[in-house]
């Protein structure tokens, strides 16, 4: 199962720690991997522009290399790399056709 939210209220200590988490709060089980690529996208260059550094809970996000975006695929690989990831099941391409 994703982490991901069951509702949108949260609290953040700081604007940049509120900037950071939208795009982590957007996050659903049933994503695709390219609106997941795409939310892993901003989450990773917001926490970038504001702490300077990868989100720590990263490899929690990503289910497999679907859901890595192409323009950060390396840095996002290497960074998985060092947190020993692996890949989980990949959901059907339609989130309709769940079993």
């Amino acid at each position: 199962m994703d982490p991901t939210p069951e509702h949108l209220i949260t609290a953040a200590e700081s604007f940049e720690e509120c900037i950071c988490k939208i795009p982590k709060l957007c996050m659903r089980p049933n994503d695709g991997g390219k609106g997941r690529g795409m939310k892993v996208y901003h989450y990773v260059t917001l926490y970038e522009k504001y702490f300077n550094c990868m989100p720590p809970d990263l490899e929690k996000f990503i289910r497999n290399e679907a859901d890595i975006p192409f323009m950060l695929k390396d840095k996002i690989k290497e960074y998985l790399n060092e947190k020993n990831w692996e890949p989980r099941e990949e959901l059907p391409r339609e989130p309709t056709l769940l079993p």
